[in-house]
């Protein structure tokens, strides 16, 4: 097998450093996979502890929603198709109770992305990630997501209307999600 620059295998793209399998002693950053296939989540779980990068994995927007309110995250790979709404709805959802996740998030999708919801990525700094993607494809967005600053929105969220997204027990309700999403 040759290796790229050096530094890359040349079929697997994993640093030659890392090829065998060994998860690195640090965390980079954690990372929410929110996607309904389970071979890619599990694919994904496995391959980015060897990157320095603790998974959490999610096949629903609600355990997504639920990870999010119990751990930490530093980014998040959404898919956009998933079973009980949109990815682009999901993340607009996250970044309203989690507005610390703006420019943290990226999309992922096997299909041609729609108009719309690549004119609403690109204009909230959201990446598209077209499966399959390659490893140094996700390393490198996730490297620059977890190293930039954190934004904060400057708008208040008070009790009532987090109760209207997530309901009383802080689960998602079907009834706050926009309308058309």
């Amino acid at each position: 097998m040759g290796v790229r620059a050096g530094r890359y295998d040349r079929v697997s793209g994993v640093p030659t450093s890392r090829r065998l399998g060994a998860p690195v002693s640090h965390t980079l950053g954690t990372v929410l996979v929110v996607d309904d296939d389970d071979s890619l989540r599990a694919a994904l779980e496995s391959a980015l502890p060897v990157f320095g990068y603790r998974t959490l994995c999610a096949a629903t927007p609600e355990s997504a929603c639920s990870l999010l309110s119990t751990e930490p995250v530093d980014a998040v790979l959404l898919d956009i198709h998933l079973p009980t709404m949109s990815g682009p709805a999901l993340r607009k959802i996250a970044l309203r109770r989690w507005p610390e996740l703006a420019g943290r998030i990226a999309f992922m999708t096997g299909v041609a992305v729609e108009t719309n919801v690549r004119a609403q990525a690109e204009l909230g700094g959201c990446p598209i990630l077209r499966k399959p993607f390659t490893v140094r494809e996700l390393t490198s967005w996730l490297d620059g997501a977890v190293r930039a600053p954190q934004s904060v929105d400057p708008r208040p969220r008070t009790r009532q209307y987090q109760r209207h997204l997530f309901g009383r027990g802080g689960a998602l309700t079907a009834e706050a999600l926009p309308q058309g999403l």
